[in-house]
């Protein structure tokens, strides 16, 4: 049960993070900017990230998750951090031009 509970775990992780890639979506479509297209195409890159790691996940046979899980974690870990940084970014960029 222990490999399950990380596996929900992570899965959980994915919702959540999907969440805010929705969110930062309707954000950015809401605040005009002459540099929108080009957030929205990093954006769109974070998108397909994430959607990759569900479907590598998603096809991760149950008695290899213990091995893979760590692989997945930390794939899971960059990604959200490079989010982090990149929304950070966007909006001190909107500060500075607004």
């Amino acid at each position: 049960m222990q490999n399950s509970d990380k596996f929900e775990d992570m899965r959980d992780r994915l919702q959540e993070f999907s969440a805010r890639l929705e969110k930062r979506r309707a954000q950015l479509a809401s605040r005009p900017h002459h540099k929108t297209n080009q957030h929205m195409g990093h954006l769109v890159e974070f998108e397909k990230e994430h959607q990759a790691l569900t479907k590598r996940m998603d096809q991760t046979d149950a008695s290899v998750w213990e091995q893979m899980g760590k692989t997945y974690r930390a794939d899971l870990n960059g990604l959200m951090n490079r989010f982090d940084k990149w929304v950070r970014y966007v909006d001190e960029e909107y500060k500075q031009t607004s």
